[in-house]
């Protein structure tokens, strides 16, 4: 559920526009943006301005103070001139009936606290709190079974795998730097290594540690191929959407055929589960703009997602007392 973010690129058609890269140059050199309407087709051209509130960056070398919050989130000078000529950029589109534009790969968003996508950020971390709670679940309905659940350790590694993406996943949306972005982007990744690990695992009935340990080393390695791949030889968004789908897609089918197979009791909330988390992969297709400045098709794919992390560890209750049933057989 992490790709989402996966295929962006970092020229987009609002930065590469002469007037835009105009007006960025100047900042960083004043410290300050003036725009007026004046070329053709409604386009814009940067002149020299008075220092005004909301026309001039706290963040340059000529500022006298910057904010507590763009400190504490990194915000360079060349960042906040560019988050500004967007916004100058972005209203003067609306303001003449032309589309919004991306730049650097992504929507113009308003910053608050120093976050460039907030509402991202916050549905990050309700997601990361449905898993934590969801654990929480799970160890207790498993607790009382007199055979205990053999898989409780898988799926406790898997929790603590999505949690640890899913604040990258926060600290991303933040903040999109290049160690912010790979981090996100790689910690998806062991997501869904690490969910390969599992249903191989209960497909072939691997209760021992041991047994884990053998099966992962393959998975292991193809991690640590792509990694190697992503970070030393080319940083590849398309390849990465790619692994991403695959791995998704095996998953899926992996636990819906082999569910149906042994005619598990929630087989149908197996399916149900993964239509569900699926279909809501729409909104990544959509990539609207965001309204209010705050909500964007990606973020609330992200709100989307924490009722089926809760789903995903009913299914483990499900199985673990699927299984309890079967031994007492």
């Amino acid at each position: 559920t992490l790709c989402g973010n996966a295929l962006q690129a970092y020229a987009s058609a609002g930065d590469v526009d002469p007037a835009y890269k105009l007006c960025v140059d100047y900042c960083k050199v004043s410290g300050c943006i003036g725009m007026t309407a004046g070329s053709k087709k409604d386009g814009l051209r940067t002149q020299q301005s008075k220092r005004t509130d909301g026309n001039c960056s706290p963040v340059c070398a000529n500022a006298t103070a910057v904010p507590i919050d763009l400190r504490l989130t990194y915000w360079t000078c060349l960042d906040d001139c560019n988050y500004m000529c967007m916004h100058k950029f972005t209203e003067h589109l609306k303001a003449h009936g032309n589309p919004v534009m991306k730049y650097h790969g992504k929507w113009p968003f308003l910053r608050i606290l120093g976050f460039q996508e907030i509402a991202s950020s916050i549905f990050s971390v309700a997601n990361l709190a449905a898993h934590l709670h969801g654990l929480i679940r799970l160890r207790r309905a498993t607790r009382g079974l007199k055979h205990g659940y053999p898989y409780l350790h898988l799926v406790q590694f898997q929790t603590i795998v999505n949690v640890n993406a899913w604040v990258w996943s926060m600290v991303f949306h933040a903040r999109d730097l290049p160690m912010t972005e790979a981090l996100d982007y790689l910690s998806a990744n062991v997501v869904l290594f690490s969910g390969i690990l599992l249903i191989a695992a209960r497909v072939l009935s691997c209760q021992q540690p041991s047994e884990w340990a053998l099966m992962a080393l393959p998975a292991l390695a193809g991690l640590c191929l792509h990694m190697h791949y992503m970070l030393a030889v080319k940083f590849d968004y398309g390849w990465n959407m790619k692994l991403c789908l695959i791995l998704g897609a095996v998953q899926a089918l992996a636990w819906v055929i082999w569910s149906q197979w042994v005619q598990h009791i929630a087989r149908w909330k197996f399916l149900a589960f993964f239509v569900g988390i699926h279909a809501g992969l729409l909104l990544e297709v959509l990539d609207f703009p965001p309204f209010l400045e705050l909500f964007d098709a990606h973020s609330l794919w992200h709100a989307y997602t924490p009722p089926f992390v809760y789903m995903w560890y009913s299914l483990f209750i499900s199985d673990a007392m699927w299984m309890s049933y079967h031994k007492q057989l």
